[in-house]
């Protein structure tokens, strides 16, 4: 259902090249081709694994080839480590749930192994039903163990959006502030904006005018 929906050069959406600047409720697009209600069917789970590695892989080369374009100052990546967070602690959830799923097979009298390998030509039906429970248990531990693993990532990833979330630079500098400031660093007098040889203190008409100035450079 979503063969060749993101190509190189060049974005689809439902059928429709994509102009450069438009932009795309990603959620709205996954929902409206796999409903959280269903149907579900294990091709088309299948299909929506498919769909999360093929935006894993553009996000690598966004942050790689395209860092420069995508994380162009320190608080650009404020959303986006956010919603990675909130993805990576799905996929935790995704981990866990097929984990209870294969813990269910571990008692299915029905479940066999394909006799894969040499070590398992010459047992009996008894010995693989009890490989494929062994098999079957295995992939419960590992499966909860990435859930584990993909939950303390999510962890990580929230502790480095709530430092990234605080950062920003200032690229608004005027030339009269970065003048300003290099006259302090130097040891010199710097002369209030306003105030001419002789003339009284002038009012500071701004409020704040130290928050105002520090603020009117941030990036959100």
């Amino acid at each position: 259902m979503f063969a060749g929906a993101w190509g190189v050069g060049g974005r689809l959406c439902g059928g429709r090249l994509m102009s450069e600047g438009e932009s795309v409720d990603g959620e709205q697009l996954v929902y409206r081709h796999f409903p959280l209600g269903g149907p579900w069917s294990e091709e088309r789970l299948a299909e929506l694994c498919a769909v999360v590695g093929a935006a894993s892989r553009s996000m690598i080369y966004a942050t790689w080839h395209h860092a420069a374009e995508s994380v162009p100052d320190a608080s650009s990546a404020d959303v986006v480590v956010g919603r990675l967070q909130t993805a990576v602690e799905r996929l935790g959830d995704v981990c866990a749930h097929l984990s209870d799923r294969y813990h269910q097979f571990t008692v299915d009298p029905a479940l066999r192994h394909d006799r894969l390998g040499e070590r398992f030509e010459s047992m009996t039906e008894q010995q693989l039903r009890t490989a494929a429970g062994s098999a079957a248990y295995m992939a419960v531990t590992d499966l909860g163990g990435a859930s584990r693993q993909l939950h303390s990532a999510a962890q990580k990833l929230d502790a480095a959006h709530q430092q990234i979330s605080h950062l920003y630079q200032d690229l608004d500098e005027d030339e009269d502030e970065v003048a300003e400031e290099a006259a302090v660093e130097a040891g010199g007098e710097v002369q209030a904006p306003g105030l001419e040889a002789g003339a009284g203190p002038a009012a500071d008409t701004a409020g704040d005018g130290g928050v105002e100035r520090r603020d009117r450079g941030r990036r959100r």
